[in-house]
């Protein structure tokens, strides 16, 4: 993978005093403000499913952005993240524009950072969505319910669990943490939300 060039641009959301549940990403105004450093932090979280345990915004402290991959359950989840940190979500197989409130995509590919990514919810569907934007840096994905960061082939995989119903040899709730710093490769860490109580 080539070096990539990060930008110390930090993101915040103005909700004009608007309370979370009527703030859309459509609708939230977004303020340009320098970055503290030269790290990027992208929060990542997965199958939700209609709750936010309120130890993900703890998790979440000072994340410059947030992606869903899936499986969000209700709206709510994604208004809070989003008065959070700038929000993009996919839809998960138990979801629905209906049950979400937003008419979201199966695939995103998001440049960020200088870093391509591409969020997906099940990981099957991960080669179709790589072979539709050509080539990316990051896989996000969620579905398994279980934590996982590895290299294959160039590519950074990231799951980062459940933040609600973990499944496997790892009992506990989780999110991730993809940090980008300047001309450095991007590396992912998986945070329990036990550590944050």
């Amino acid at each position: 993978m080539s070096t990539k060039r990060v930008s110390t641009e930090r993101v915040r959301v103005s909700t004009g005093g608007a309370s979370a549940e009527r703030v859309s990403a459509r609708r939230a105004s977004i303020e340009r403000v320098p970055a503290q450093g030269p790290l990027c932090r992208i929060g990542l979280i997965s199958d939700t499913h209609g709750f936010l345990d309120p130890r993900v915004m703890a998790a979440f402290r000072g994340v410059d952005r947030i992606l869903h991959a899936g499986d969000i359950g209700r709206p709510h989840v994604l208004w809070e993240l989003q008065a959070l940190a700038p929000t993009d979500a996919v839809l998960g197989n138990t979801d629905s524009a209906i049950c979400v409130g937003e008419d979201l995509p199966l695939m995103r590919h998001l440049p960020i950072c200088g870093v391509d990514i591409v969020l997906v919810h099940d990981q099957r569907n991960a080669s179709a969505a790589l072979q539709a934007v050509g080539a990316a840096d990051a896989v996000v994905f969620g579905h398994s319910h279980r934590a996982v960061v590895a290299h294959d082939d160039g590519l950074l995989w990231i799951n980062p669990g459940s933040a609600t119903r973990p499944r496997g040899n790892e009992p506990r709730e989780s999110v991730a943490v993809l940090e980008l710093a300047e001309d450095a490769e991007p590396t992912a860490r998986i945070l329990f939300l036990d550590e944050f109580s």
